[in-house]
């Protein structure tokens, strides 16, 4: 069979099996914490010409809203919205006739195909570097990565900027291989896609800088040479982008902020820029030029400017038994090491055994690959110092999964025992992540479980809300029709025909369901309480739940006869 056959029957395959399980993923999973910000901001984008800024580019939100031109959407004109987060979070998908599920479904769909237009680069890279069998495997891997697939069933920007800044690292490596101008304008072209999904994308300009000088060496004047011009088609498709958003970025005018008291006044401008100089002269011009000079992506270039003072200000998440704001070092690679599936770790640890013997015909291809991943690390646990989750670097993803397809040139081994080990790890892998489904957002590969996690981590990586449309099929399914609940997320419980009352910190009896995020005093951010509560789920905490829904909600039964155990203990 000719190959352009075989290419094309492996990827409408892998297309099937991803699609399929995306879908499961999809329907299985509620409303994220952000989800209805970028949706809402894409939309009013899209019909209004107007958004605000939701910490982020507006690209990921035009996407997510293009299918929701062909829906009838209820939305309100901006002036009548006080606060666009707090109208989006709690009443934007609930608007007039606005179905829940309708607009997640479909405002959710386009990124599992962006998803998979990503997973063919990446079996294109892996193919020109070792292979079409190594690039099946490492295509296989992709799809089945529990990171890999929740974050491309969902409305979140981690999974545009990491793939579009993985396809621009692609097209670098072409340019520097054949000097070719296609492959220099693509990289351009894709630097801009990820500089308009997402903040961090800047941290690919010290990328291309080690990837260009490996092949070229340092020449300054050169490589100012080739940057401007790769900014410039960047930023031409950054304003594109942008095209309807030509406002000054502390646009006084914007119908989102008219009505806000807190927003967007002279006195908030004044606090602002007093925290960037102490100079008054420079605290005036930089006043009047965020108040009067139009640029093209107002709420964008906000977005990066609070992603800044979001760095500078910390986040606050709990890890290893405490809140910190600004983390620890070794953050990431404590959440590689406990939530990459067992059967990857074990592929990379062969990779880098069998690195000598089966790399590719150029060593620099090998360095492509290993200084994305040395250099992301480095910015994330030793400059930014947050603990974000693990989603945040899906940068990294890609180039393991990329260097790991090494290890599938079976035709250079002369033992045949490695590829049946090999093969039957991948099987292992694809295994353990069907039975996982659809709970990936709370994955964890076995040498920490998804029970014992909370103990040592809560972030992205165990719960953002996603899990109350289960919690309505298991208290269906067992014919419990009231319940106490305290849930750390936007998505109204009455519409997953939930029926109960607020839990509260005093121990009581009945049916309980609680967000792990609530479990262990995370912020309630639905009531409007951002204070950190340790205390308030004390007693609950040591106590058995009879259901974990998701991992990410916890479900317990208790009895007076534990209520009176609870109060002995705490005496």
């Amino acid at each position: 069979m000719r190959t352009k056959y075989k290419v094309t029957i492996i990827l409408f395959i892998a297309f099937l099996l991803f699609f399929s399980l995306g879908l499961y993923t999809m329907v299985h999973t509620s409303t994220l914490l952000n989800e209805p910000i970028y949706i809402m901001a894409g939309y009013y984008y899209i019909t209004e010409g107007e958004t605000f800024h939701t910490g982020h580019p507006i690209l990921t939100h035009i996407i997510s809203a293009v299918p929701l031109l062909f829906l009838h959407v209820d939305v309100p004109d901006p002036l009548m919205i006080s606060h666009p987060f707090e109208f989006a979070r709690n009443d934007f998908l609930y608007y007039g006739s606005n179905d829940v599920d309708t607009i997640l479904f479909w405002s959710r769909i386009p990124f599992l195909f962006l998803s998979f237009f990503f997973a063919c680069y990446l079996f294109r890279w892996v193919r020109e570097l070792y292979g079409l069998l190594p690039a099946t495997f490492a295509l296989a891997l992709y799809i089945f990565n529990p990171d890999i697939l929740w974050t491309s069933t969902v409305v979140m920007t981690d999974l545009s900027v990491a793939g579009f800044m993985f396809v621009s690292c692609y097209y670098l490596w072409k340019y520097l291989k054949t000097t070719k101008k296609m492959p220099f304008f693509l990289w351009g072209l894709f630097f801009g896609l990820a500089i308009a999904s997402k903040s961090t994308a800047l941290f690919a300009l010290p990328i291309y800088v080690a990837i260009y000088t490996l092949y070229n060496g340092f020449s300054l004047k050169t490589l100012l040479k080739h940057f401007f011009f790769v900014s410039c088609i960047a930023f031409l498709v950054f304003a594109l982008i942008n095209i309807r958003d030509i406002h000054p970025i502390y646009d006084q005018s914007n119908p989102f902020y008219a009505q806000s008291l807190e927003f967007r006044t002279d006195e908030r401008l004044q606090v602002l820029t007093e925290e960037f100089t102490d100079t008054v002269f420079l605290q005036k011009t930089l006043a009047f030029m965020l108040k009067n000079v139009p640029v093209p992506g107002e709420a964008s270039f906000t977005a990066y400017a609070a992603q800044f003072r979001h760095t500078v200000d910390g986040h606050s998440q709990y890890f290893l038994g405490e809140y910190s704001s600004h983390g620890v070092w070794y953050y990431y690679f404590f959440e590689y090491f406990v939530k990459t599936p067992l059967p990857l770790l074990l592929l990379l640890t062969f990779s880098v055994f069998l690195f000598l013997y089966l790399k590719a015909r150029e060593w620099k291809d090998e360095c492509t690959l290993l200084l994305p991943i040395v250099i992301f690390l480095f910015i994330t646990s030793f400059l930014m110092k947050l603990n974000l989750g693990l989603r945040h670097t899906l940068l990294i993803h890609f180039f393991l999964l990329v260097f790991v397809a090494k290890i599938f040139q079976f035709k250079k081994y002369d033992n045949k025992v490695l590829p049946i080990l090999i093969t039957s790890l991948v099987s292992v892998y694809i295994l353990g992540t069907l039975l996982f489904a659809p709970s990936y957002i709370a994955y964890f590969n076995g040498f920490l479980s998804p029970e014992d996690a909370p103990h040592f981590v809560i972030d992205d990586s165990i719960d953002l809300g996603q899990d109350l449309v289960n919690l309505g099929a298991y208290l269906q399914e067992k014919n419990i029709s009231f319940v106490q609940l305290r849930y750390a997320g936007f998505e109204h419980p009455e519409y997953r025909n939930i029926t109960y009352e607020k839990l509260g910190c005093e121990p009581t009896a009945g049916i309980l369901a609680v967000s792990v995020d609530s479990l262990y005093g995370g912020r309630f951010w639905y009531e409007g309480i951002q204070e950190i509560d340790m205390d308030c789920y004390a007693w609950l905490r040591d106590q058995e739940p009879i259901e974990r829904i998701g991992y990410s909600i916890y479900v317990y039964n208790l009895t007076e006869e534990d209520l009176v155990l609870v109060r002995e203990q705490d005496q």
